[in-house]
């Protein structure tokens, strides 16, 4: 008897939890991929027959003609937003209700990293986004310039020869040394000392050693991330409004404004730590992945990189060997051409907001009914796919930085040009990632071809192993002394 009980127990369980969310998106009668129970809609990429980037890609062209799919991932029913003025309105007018992210349960879990922005929700993360804005201004940035340029001579002198290299690897000791810089006010050299104490901290990511980095530190007149934090907990930063420098990057253009409505936060010791490590591993990522896919981009397009070399000549029989913060922003051909490689290879492919109250979508053209989005439901923006489209970029896989000039970037479609995402809950980090890349492509290709070598793969194919982007033979490129 009881086994039986037990029996009908456990399939109504596995019923309920495992097959009836696969059925979600038919009972409601909206356009969707089918699911099967534990691996959703995304089979292929469970399997690693498909990576995940492509599967995200012809989900969205599958529907063309639909504002919004509904889809599976995995065991949680989500929303692909295609329509531009839906995008538009969740992360801008209609932004109350999307005010939160997805975290992944590790994030939620850890004890320091669960104090980090992009783990905080509601008002928490609005007056932390308002307490930290100010560390990122313009005027802030502009004084981490003298140690990002640092850690790009470093990178540069530390080659006297042809040499033929994976760049992922030696853009993420850049990435490193800038992050240690800027955020750590730790000056290092992991291309010169690959082995140092920071670099092998960092994968595993180990909070216990960089808060030992904190442990007694005093404030001092270095701008580096953590002093700057300090000056926050202590209320010396004051909330400024947004002033976007001129030639700081197409990028990010339509940054938002600090919300008036915010307060200040004390912050703790635990939250000075997460905001720096938060800082860490988005950075690190960002900088190594999106510098490798410009590299590329550069390697295969020799006229796109030899007519940015003349820029960069230019500017340099001016300023002699070194490049001033405001000589860096004025070079037009180097926003052009960092643009068209975030388009074509945004460093997050897609994001996500997740519904905070219940949303109702009237249906409009075609649809026959309207979309209720429940609370707790996530909503996919796909970047990657809208920078894709055709509709918006005419020959969408070409690579080519004349989009960005200044006659086209007014064609840009607003909505349609997401590499840093979009609204209040955007990268707030994006003026230092664009600086980092501009500062150690102008220093590269001062000096330096890139070239294609044997183990260059023509064309990038991306691994169904991996989640975010990665080619299945890496990034084989040489460097070629100028002459």
């Amino acid at each position: 008897m009881f086994l039986s009980l037990f029996a009908v127990f456990l399939s109504v369980l596995i019923f309920f939890k495992f097959i009836s969310p696969c059925t979600y998106w038919k009972e409601k009668g909206i356009k969707h991929v089918p699911a099967w129970p534990l691996v959703g809609s995304m089979g292929r990429v469970f399997f690693k027959k498909q990576p995940y980037v492509e599967f995200v890609i012809d989900l969205y062209n599958k529907f063309s003609n639909e504002r919004y799919v509904g889809f599976m991932k995995f065991t949680q029913n989500c929303v692909l937003i295609r329509d531009i003025e839906l995008i538009r309105n969740i992360t801008g007018k209609e932004f109350n209700y999307f005010t939160d992210r997805t975290v992944l349960s590790q994030l939620k879990n850890d004890p320091i990293l669960s104090k980090s922005l992009i783990s905080l929700s509601g008002d928490n993360w609005r007056d932390m986004r308002a307490t930290l804005s100010p560390v990122f201004s313009s005027n802030k940035i502009r004084n981490m310039y003298t140690f990002i340029e640092k850690c790009a001579q470093n990178f540069i002198s530390h080659y006297k020869a042809e040499v033929e290299v994976e760049v992922k690897e030696i853009f993420s000791k850049y990435a490193n040394d800038v992050i240690a810089s800027v955020a750590f006010g730790v000056e290092i050299d992991s291309l010169k000392e690959p082995n140092n104490e920071f670099y092998a901290n960092t994968s595993p990511l180990s909070p216990n050693f960089f808060k030992k980095l904190l442990i007694g530190k005093e404030k001092n007149d270095r701008q580096d991330l953590v002093n700057l934090l300090m000056e926050a907990r202590n209320g010396a930063l004051k909330f400024e409004t947004y002033k976007r420098a001129k030639g700081e990057g197409f990028a990010i253009e339509g940054e938002p404004e600090i919300d008036p409505l915010a307060n200040q936060v004390e912050l703790s010791d635990d939250q000075i730590l997460a905001q720096a490590l938060l800082f860490f591993f988005t950075a690190f990522d960002t900088i190594s992945t999106s510098s490798s896919f410009l590299a590329y981009e550069l390697a295969v397009n020799l006229d796109v990189q030899k007519k940015l070399q003349r820029e960069i000549d230019r500017v340099m029989q001016i300023t002699g060997d070194k490049i001033p913060y405001d000589a860096l922003l004025s070079m037009k051909y180097l926003d052009q051409v960092i643009s068209e490689s975030l388009r074509k290879w945004p460093p997050k492919f897609e994001t996500d907001r997740l519904c905070t109250r219940d949303y109702h979508l009237k249906p409009q053209k075609s649809e026959t009914r309207s979309l209720l989005i429940k609370k707790g439901m996530p909503v996919v923006l796909p970047i990657i796919a809208i920078h894709r489209d055709p509709l918006y970029y005419p020959n969408p896989n070409r690579f080519d930085p004349d989009r960005f000039n200044d006659e086209n970037r007014s064609k840009v479609i607003p909505g349609t040009y997401l590499p840093f995402g979009s609204g209040p809950r955007n990268c707030l980090g994006v003026r230092l990632a664009l600086l980092e890349i501009k500062t150690l492509f102008c220093y590269l290709l001062s000096k330096f071809d890139i070239v294609q070598v044997k183990k260059t793969q023509m064309p990038i194919k991306l691994s169904p192993k991996c989640l975010d982007m990665q080619p299945e033979d890496g990034f084989w490129l040489g460097f070629r002394p100028r002459n």
